[in-house]
């Protein structure tokens, strides 16, 4: 076994650790939900419900990628290009994460504290703190320390295409990107890295799903769950 494949497993075990850990609140910040991806072990889908800040009410599905390299790489935050926030590219969707991971230091930083920073990056003490040479969205950003009102619509425009049936029932299931890992060192990773969702070379719906429910649905859940007839 080469010492990249060590280095492989190695960080395979420590990001399967570090999800287990999510179990435990105190590890998962309030209104984020993870899962793995059922093919890539250096996956992760996720949401954020947000209930304060310019983007209230916003149900932002976002993926978290592991480079081959990990605990020795950052990982990487991806967000569908569509959202308008100053820290996240518009062309990629790749959440800028130097303001508070200028270097990934290993057993010092956490899954955990990355899911932190990205729930916190939607609130005002975050935005607040920014500056020019922080941010990977210059337009936004500044409209966001200039024209605050027309700032705070398109966030709310953001948070209403989030909610929208065509994007909370997307079934793509995570960013929005197909390959997510692309530029982080993929071909240096094991050949299971790089199925990334596809299986026998077709692409199946995988990562952070939503459903809409009939009133059917709602009324057999509440009987589930509250006992109701």
């Amino acid at each position: 076994m080469t010492t990249s494949q060590l280095r492989y497993e190695y960080g395979q075990r420590d990001i399967s650790l570090q999800y287990a850990q999510l179990a435990y609140s105190s590890n998962c910040p309030r209104g984020i939900y993870v899962q793995l991806d059922d093919d890539d072990t250096h996956l992760w889908h996720a949401v954020v419900f947000l209930d304060a800040g310019p983007f209230c009410g916003g149900v932002f599905r976002f993926d978290v990628v592991f480079p081959p390299a990990y605990p020795l790489a950052t990982p990487q935050v991806f967000f569908p290009p569509t959202l308008l926030h100053p820290l996240v590219e518009p062309n990629s969707g790749r959440m800028s994460l130097t303001t508070r991971f200028p270097t990934w230091k290993p057993r010092s930083d956490f899954a955990t504290d990355l899911l932190y920073f990205v729930r916190d990056a939607f609130m005002d003490h975050t935005l607040e703190g920014l500056r020019e040479g922080m941010v990977a969205n210059l337009e936004v950003f500044r409209m966001y320390r200039d024209h605050r009102t027309l700032f705070n619509k398109l966030a709310l425009q953001s948070v209403a295409l989030s909610t929208s049936p065509s994007s909370l029932y997307d079934q793509s299931g995570g960013s929005g990107f197909p390959n997510p890992s692309v530029g982080l060192g993929a071909s240096d990773a094991p050949a299971v890295l790089q199925t990334n969702g596809k299986r026998g070379g077709i692409e199946e719906a995988n990562g952070m799903l939503f459903e809409e429910l009939t009133d059917e649905d709602m009324q057999r859940l509440r009987a589930e769950i509250f006992g109701e007839a």
